[in-house]
């Protein structure tokens, strides 16, 4: 072992795995911390993306798994301004 953490969980399983949650997702809105070590936010964001027009998805520069906690304050802002156009995509 070199003391090295585990190499982060495949990008087509985490996609995979919120496809079957929300049986097909359309719109949605995700945010992934740079350093997530529980999977890969660039192949993540860039699958992610481009499966629909209000499919909204980005990486969080500097934070980790958590960017709900991370970044409180502009993950409250995002959802405000995402739910505050009664829904429509922006």
């Amino acid at each position: 072992m070199s003391g090295h953490p585990s190499p982060p969980v495949a990008a087509s399983l985490a996609i995979a795995a919120l496809e079957a949650r929300a049986g097909g997702l359309g719109d949605a809105l995700l945010r992934w911390g740079e350093h997530d070590v529980t999977a890969d936010p660039q192949a993540l964001v860039a699958r992610f993306a481009c499966g629909g027009p209000c499919r909204r998805a980005a990486i969080v520069d500097g934070d980790g798994h958590w960017v709900q906690y991370e970044r409180s304050a502009e993950v409250n802002d995002t959802l405000i301004r995402r739910f505050g156009n009664n829904g429509e995509c922006q």
